[in-house]
């Protein structure tokens, strides 16, 4: 019944389902028939008896042995702590009532204020206090949705919107025990699927002792009860929100220290010792984590275990390995026994990016200084907690470990998150986007690709926005992305907009994560007028410039050029002189400029030129 952490629980649905017909109850009255003899079968007569429990379970996460410690305080409506062992990593979740908390192997505590993430914490908890078995099921909405089979066993399923939560889940009941089998929900675009099954009576009431999870991203986890304890004592202790007590980094020879950057595709590139190996080249990404290619994993000594599936902007999913880090340092700042995700940056998302990078830097650095991003003087400051933020002061909420701001869109009210780690300016959410089809432009491209990330490329139009309101700040004429994705961060219901470089660069931006604010001072840029490139090419980096996308209706799309094309050459300048960088800046020339591209066509011996006069098409 319990849902661990993403990283150390949700794993694939690979199982064959079908509906299946049957004589069965109708309407609401047929689902309330299949609650009573659930009910039943579950001894809910004496849940006055089960008023809080721990349990113990050993099983596997990540690809890791794990143990896990799970405490329920029925009597308090379901609220919870579950605190996993996993090999050296650990990972912390639960929920006291009003926050949704979670703490990483580096002790940093996060309470997810998103809509998705709260909701995903208000199930569980109705889920644990076995509300929905009682005469008034909890007050939740329930309906009788298709029967289900699988292997053999029919299951009546039951669609259940608990009080509070905005994500329904569903909940399979074998017709033959009439006991619940599994539970499926969606949240921040994941599908989670928990297997319940080896129930055995506590205090009269049946548990599950068997708790396997998958999601459609390709996790998993399986945990079976090893121990019980009725009523045990410290219980409101247990399922509080932890403390923070960080101790773990240092900033030398005083309480801050400036460190210059790059600014490149709106990313901010930073150099970075590990183990006092170095320097690599990082983005710092408040949208990301702690990631290391393979490559710099071997290099710095770090030993990697377990396996996992790794989400981000694009709908497929990355194998992810972890690995600790005794020093992360950047220049004077540095934050000791980190824990990184293993995945092929250089090879995957890299391949996107206009010069080399090595890895991220995100959460766990923001969580434990006071950080100013100065980008029009291309350095970032650290400075050491309790120190003041110039400029106006936004507050915000976690949307997992990512800062969720109040925005405005066209003088449409939303939640936006905030994105160093994105090359756009603004990106909308597919759901926004099919909801409020009148801030899409009547001129908007037609869909191409738009950026490229952890999970491959985020597909859809570009159109120039009329407002985007941060605060007092209004933003005009921004370009901004409008989003097709239907899997992948861009598909996630509850957030309106993701704001990235394109828009923060024209800011000096300060985060204080301890206290959830960004504070925000305009600089020179800040109405500067918003470009684009001009040609309608995207190109990535593969040992050579290579087309990954052409838009329709752009010059290079009228100039015949395609996807899978290789530049060889612009304007007289041959590919092994020019980086994907220099390519990019190339096709952003003023409009009217004529480019001269070499360009490799599939099947084609050798290399012809094709003209492209580039245009603002956004």
């Amino acid at each position: 019944m319990h849902y661990l952490s993403a990283a150390a629980a949700a794993f694939a649905l690979g199982l064959s389902l079908g509906s299946v017909a049957g004589a069965q109850p109708q309407g609401e009255a047929g689902a309330d028939a299949v609650l009573r003899a659930a009910a039943s079968a579950l001894g809910a007569d004496n849940l006055a008896h089960l008023t809080s429990l721990h349990e113990s379970a050993t099983g596997t996460a990540i690809g890791l042995p794990a143990q896990a410690e799970w405490y329920t305080d029925l009597a308090a409506g379901g609220t919870f702590a579950i605190y996993t062992r996993t090999g050296s990593f650990t990972n912390d979740f639960g929920y006291d009532g009003s926050a949704a908390w979670t703490r990483d192997s580096g002790g940093a505590v996060w309470v997810d204020g998103s809509e998705q993430g709260h909701a995903a914490a208000l199930n569980e908890a109705f889920r644990e206090s076995y509300a929905l078995w009682t005469p008034s099921h909890g007050g939740a909405t329930i309906a009788l949705a298709a029967p289900q089979s699988d292997a053999g066993r029919t299951y009546d399923v039951i669609h259940v919107n608990a009080p509070g939560s905005a994500v329904p889940f569903d909940v399979w009941i074998d017709r033959t025990t009439h006991l619940p089998a599994r539970y499926v929900e969606t949240a921040a675009a994941v599908t989670t699927t928990t297997i319940l099954g080896d129930y055995h009576a506590v205090a009269g009431v049946q548990l599950a002792f068997v708790n396997d999870q998958k999601s459609d991203q390709g996790n998993e986890s399986n945990f079976h009860i090893t121990h019980v304890d009725v009523a045990p004592a410290g219980m409101t202790e247990k399922v509080r929100k932890p403390d923070e007590n960080l101790h773990d980094f240092t900033i030398s020879g005083g309480s801050e220290t400036s460190v210059p950057f790059e600014l490149i595709d709106n990313h901010v590139y930073l150099e970075v010792m590990l183990d006092g190996k170095g320097p690599y080249r990082f983005i710092f990404d408040t949208g990301g984590a702690n990631v290391i290619d393979p490559a710099v994993a071997r290099e710095v000594g770090a030993a990697t275990a377990g396996s996992a599936q790794g989400g981000g902007v694009g709908a497929a999913t990355e194998t992810v390995a972890f690995a600790p880090v005794a020093s992360l340092r950047v220049g004077n700042a540095e934050v000791r026994n980190q824990v990184f995700a293993v995945l092929p940056v250089r090879a995957g998302f890299g391949v996107g990016a206009s010069a080399p990078v090595d890895g991220l830097i995100g959460a766990e650095v923001l969580a434990r200084f006071v950080t100013v991003f100065d980008y029009a003087h291309k350095r970032v400051i650290f400075k050491l907690p309790g120190a003041a933020a110039a400029g106006t002061s936004i507050p915000f909420v976690f949307d997992g470990t990512q800062p969720e701001i109040p925005c405005a869109i066209d003088a449409i009210a939303g939640q936006c998150t905030i994105d160093t780690g994105s090359r756009s300016s603004l990106d909308l959410l597919a759901p926004f986007s099919a909801a409020h089809p009148t801030v899409v432009p009547a001129g908007a491209t037609a869909p191409g690709l738009n950026g490229f990330g952890v999970g491959g490329g985020d597909v859809g139009r570009l159109g120039r926005l009329t407002s985007l309101q941060i605060g007092p700040y209004d933003l005009k004429n921004l370009v901004a992305g409008f989003s097709t994705a239907t899997a992948g961060a861009f598909a996630v219901p509850g957030i309106e907009a993701n704001i990235g470089g394109g828009a923060l660069a024209r800011f000096t931006v300060t985060f204080d994560y301890a206290h959830q604010t960004m504070s925000l001072e305009p600089n020179a840029a800040f109405s500067a007028a918003d470009s684009n490139e001009r040609a309608g090419i995207f190109l990535i980096n593969q040992d050579k410039l290579v087309v990954a996308a052409v838009r329709p209706g752009t010059p290079a799309a009228e100039a015949g050029i395609v996807r899978g094309d290789v530049i060889a050459g612009i304007d007289g300048i041959p590919s092994d002189r020019l980086t994907l960088g220099s390519a990019r800046e190339a096709l952003r020339r003023a409009g009217g400029t004529k480019l001269v591209l070499e360009v490799l066509s599939k099947g084609a011996s050798a290399p012809h030129a094709v003209t492209v006069t580039l245009r603002d098409y956004v």
